[in-house]
C-alpha cells in the first residue's frame, strides 16, 4: 500500500508539472502508521528508500528528496545535532515530506548551493546527500531550518 501510494504521487506529479512548485507527499498522507512523531525519521527514511527504489525501476530522471523540517527560531541556530538520534528533539510539528525534481531543474541546484552539506556517521545512504538550510523567513521574524536527503538520478 505505501509503495503504491508513493508512485502514484510520483507520476502524477510528473505528468501535471506539479513538482515545479513543490508538490510534496507528506509521510503521513501515505499510511497511517505515520501519523505520531514518534514515527517520522524512520518512517520518513523508508519512504525515501521507496521512493527511490520505484524511481530507479522506472528510470525518471528526477532527484527524490526527503525534507525533514526542524523547529524554527528567532536568531540563527545552526546545526545543534550530530546524528540522527539527535533530530528527535529537533522535529517540527510538520511531518517530513518526498519531494521530486527533474534533473538540471535550476532552482533545485541554486537551493543546494546555498545549503551545509552534513555527514551523519549513523546514517548509511550511499547514494544520498544531505543538507541543512537555516532561512529568515519574509514573513515572519523567525529561522526556518530542515534537513533535505538527496538522492541523484541514476
Amino acid at each position: 500500500m505505501i509503495e503504491k501510494v508513493i508512485k502514484q504521487w510520483m507520476l502524477q506529479i510528473i505528468q501535471d508539472h506539479s513538482w515545479e512548485k513543490h508538490n510534496d507527499l507528506h509521510i503521513d498522507e501515505i499510511s497511517d502508521k505515520f501519523v505520531e512523531s514518534n514515527t517520522w525519521i524512520n518512517g520518513g527514511f523508508d519512504c525515501f528508500t521507496i521512493a527511490k527504489k520505484i524511481r530507479n525501476e522506472l528510470k525518471l530522471p528526477y532527484f527524490v528528496e526527503l525534507r525533514i523540517v526542524l523547529n524554527s527560531t528567532d536568531r540563527p541556530k545552526g546545526m545543534n545535532f550530530k546524528s540522527i538520534s539527535d533530530l528527535f528533539q529537533e522535529l517540527s510539528w510538520t511531518p517530513p515530506s518526498l519531494y521530486l525534481y527533474e534533473k538540471g531543474y535550476d532552482l533545485f541546484q541554486t537551493a543546494l548551493k546555498k545549503a551545509i552539506k552534513v555527514d551523519f556517521i549513523d546514517l548509511n545512504l550511499n547514494d544520498t546527500q544531505c543538507y541543512y538550510f537555516e532561512t529568515l523567513s519574509t514573513d515572519d521574524p523567525e529561522y526556518y531550518r530542515s534537513l533535505a536527503f538527496v538522492s541523484e538520478p541514476l
